[in-house]
This record gives C-alpha cells, sequence and structure tokens, in this order.
C-alpha cells in the first residue's frame, strides 16, 4: 500500500544498490579477492567490481557480515570497519549433507556415467589459474614420479589419477594447455556440468580432495569434503583452515612440493580421514556450519539492533 515503508535493507552481497540516507541497510562480503588479486579477473571483472565499489558499500552498511572470521578481519583491516560493526555468520553445505555411502546406488551410476577410476585424487571447484591448479598438477606430476615406489613397496590401492571437475573458467586454457604437455596427461580428467545431485557421490567416490587455492572468503568445497568424510588437503591460507579445522591436511600453496608430500601421504594412509580426528570432534566441527543458527542470529540479533538505530 502507499503507507508501507521498509524497516530494513538486506543486500546478500557486493553490488549495485541505492538507498536513501534513512535507510538502514545491511550487506554480506564474502571476499576481497577483488582486491588482493585483480590480475586473475578478466578486464570486465574488473571493470564490474570497480563501478559497485564494494568498499564505499561496506562503509555505509549499517552493519556487515561476514562468512567467515578471516573475512572479517580482512575487511576490517583493509576498509578500516570497526569490529563492532561486523559480525561473521557461518555459511553450511546445501547439495552436500552426508547422506550417500559407498553401498549406495548413486555411487555406481555416478562412477559409470563419468568413467571413473577406482582410485583417484579429485578437485572441485572453478577451473581456473587463480584457484593454484598448475601448482596442483606440478604437484601431481612429482607424485606420480615416484608411483612406481607405491607399487614396490605394496599399496595396492594407491590413487592412480586427477580428476579435475567444475564449472569453466576464466583463462581455463591455460590449465588445459598445460595439461596436454604433461607426461602424465592421460591420468588427468576433466569433468564439467556436474548436476547437483551426482556432487555428494563424486567426493565419496574420490579418496581425497585437494582444494590448493591461494585465496578464500570461505571454501565450500573443503567443508562438503569434510561432511562426507572424505580426507582433504588444503592450504594454510586466508579462510580454508577455520572451514576444516585439524582435520585436514594443511599445505603451503606456493609449494609445490608440499602438494606432491600431501598426495603421497594419502596413498600410503587408507585411515587418514580418522587419523585427522575422530568422529565426534569432527562431528561437533560440522555443527558450526548452520544456516539455521546463521539466520536466527540475523533475525533475532543483528536485523533487530539495525531497526532500533534507525
Amino acid at each position: 500500500s502507499e503507507d508501507a515503508t521498509i524497516d530494513l535493507c538486506f543486500v546478500p552481497n557486493q553490488t549495485f544498490a541505492a538507498f536513501s540516507k534513512d535507510m538502514p541497510w545491511i550487506i554480506t562480503a564474502h571476499d576481497l579477492s577483488a582486491e588482493h588479486y585483480k590480475k586473475s579477473f578478466s578486464k570486465k571483472q574488473r571493470l564490474w567490481h570497480w563501478l559497485v565499489n564494494a568498499r564505499s558499500m561496506v562503509k555505509r552498511a549499517s552493519h556487515v557480515i561476514t562468512v567467515s572470521e578471516a573475512t572479517k578481519h580482512d575487511v576490517c583491516t583493509s576498509y578500516g570497519i570497526q569490529e563492532a560493526d561486523v559480525t561473521t555468520l557461518l555459511s553450511a553445505t546445501t547439495d552436500v549433507r552426508g547422506n550417500i555411502d559407498r553401498n549406495s546406488p548413486t555411487i555406481l551410476r555416478v562412477r559409470d556415467f563419468y568413467s571413473l577410476p577406482r582410485h583417484f585424487f579429485l578437485y572441485f571447484g572453478t577451473i581456473e589459474p587463480r584457484k593454484n591448479l598448475i601448482s596442483l598438477i606440478k604437484g601431481y606430476e612429482s607424485y606420480k614420479e615416484d608411483f612406481d615406489k607405491l607399487q614396490k613397496k605394496g599399496v595396492k590401492n594407491a590413487p592412480s589419477h586427477l580428476i579435475l571437475a567444475g564449472t569453466k573458467g576464466w583463462k581455463m586454457k591455460k590449465v588445459q594447455q598445460y595439461v596436454q604437455n604433461s607426461p602424465h596427461q592421460e591420468s588427468i580428467v576433466f569433468i564439467h556440468d556436474i548436476p547437483s545431485e551426482d556432487r555428494e557421490a563424486l567426493f565419496v567416490l574420490a579418496d581425497a580432495f585437494i582444494y590448493p587455492s591461494h585465496f578464500e572468503g570461505f571454501g565450500f568445497p573443503p567443508l562438503e569434503a569434510l561432511v562426507t568424510h572424505t580426507p582433504v588437503i588444503t592450504s594454510h591460507t586466508s579462510a580454508l583452515p577455520e572451514v576444516v579445522s585439524h582435520h585436514a591436511i594443511l599445505i603451503d600453496p606456493a609449494r609445490t612440493e608440499e602438494i606432491a608430500q600431501a598426495l603421497w601421504t594419502v596413498a600410503m594412509d587408507e585411515n587418514l580421514f580418522s587419523s585427522l580426528g575422530d568422529e565426534k570432534a569432527i562431528v561437533s566441527h560440522l555443527r558450526r556450519f548452520s544456516w539455521q543458527k546463521s539466520a536466527d542470529i540475523f533475525i533475532n540479533k543483528i536485523a533487530k539492533d539495525a531497526i532500533k538505530e534507525r
């Protein structure tokens, strides 16, 4: 009606928006990758981020939500925002819930449909250089050079392939070209356009999940792998340690030898996941990531406070 008023506006991501001066509004800052890694974005993407002007939006908002403590710290230090004006609300998994095990018919269907090998390492995310995939491939190549040693040690179930799964990203051809020139190209496989119903099965089938990204505001794929009890190898940078806690192998993404050593560790230890934390500790950690908890805090605390201060 003509008398209706808006009490509060929520902007779930940095985008174009305009509000009157007396309108309280809250914005979510997912990460500041466009600030710190500009060369990893296309000219079109950089122009879009410049026009949006996330710094200005965050400074003008009544309150800021971040998806990790790492991003909160980044927002406060990079944009000069007071900590009291920023709240961390952790994200959670959606498509992957830990409901599929190796006895599920879905497992056989997914393995056959994608022609997956029996044992493999998995990367799942956008296929582009800024995810540090070339370093991952280099680490995998080093692992494969020593693959015969695993056979001599009697390791029969060592992962024999690297599966790079996910959506096609900017400069993906650089990754493809590197694989084409690799002496182990036959064991490096790309999979694209994976529907949500197949996602969890891929994690379950993998011997380990590898996510060596340099910078993440949160990190859904490592969390999804953890939910499925798949061993995780990920970077010790940005928000990734926060997502996996001590239940993963943390590596320096700039050091390919650490990636190779982590892959070797997975191959040598079939019970790796249990050695990274007992089930109760992992379940307790995963409970921190809940959409319901985050929604409750947003509605009952953040939104109410913003409206009161109007």
